[in-house]
């Protein structure tokens, strides 16, 4: 039977396995150092690229309520102010953090919610809103005048609203 090498010898050996190069094609090793290189970049560079995707991600200081397929809904549990204590009604400004993955932007809203414990009723007054890119550099803020209205039991904002009154 003819050998299908030019030469009489068999091909090169694998030194760590004793694989046939050419039958190691397939796998990463051997003289392929290139694909070394390649993968080890990735395994280097794309954990800290998808950890820093967003600063909010990497903090204690917030805490993620809800995801859908294009934002998150965050709140700040450790900013958040008590404005009026006095059972059954009561008054906390707090932060709504939305993460918007189509525009890569987080926006920021600071709320004041109005519980009457006795109605189980919310109302939200939305005073401002800052948004940052996703390294937490802010790109706009401005001030919003709107009456306070009532939160739907179960919406993304009544949510927040508990978050903080069910903390104290």
């Amino acid at each position: 039977m003819p050998s299908k090498y030019p030469y009489p010898i068999s091909p090169p050996l694998c030194p760590h396995c004793g694989i046939p190069m050419e039958k190691r094609s397939g796998r990463l090793g051997g003289n392929n150092l290139m694909q070394k290189i390649i993968l080890l970049l990735l395994f280097i560079i794309f954990p800290t690229y998808f950890s820093n995707a967003s600063f909010l991600s990497d903090s204690s200081t917030y805490c993620k309520l809800s995801s859908s397929i294009d934002r998150s809904y965050y709140v700040n549990g450790k900013a958040f102010k008590i404005l009026r204590y006095d059972p059954p009604y009561y008054a906390i400004q707090g932060n709504a953090i939305v993460e918007s993955f189509e525009d890569n932007n987080i926006y920021c809203g600071t709320y004041i919610f109005f519980y009457d414990f006795t109605k189980q009723e919310m109302k939200a007054k939305l005073i401002n809103v800052a948004t940052y890119d996703s390294y937490g550099n802010t790109l706009d803020t401005h001030s919003v005048n709107e009456s306070a209205y009532f939160v739907p039991a179960n919406s993304m904002i009544w949510s927040i609203g508990n978050f903080y009154f069910y903390r104290i």
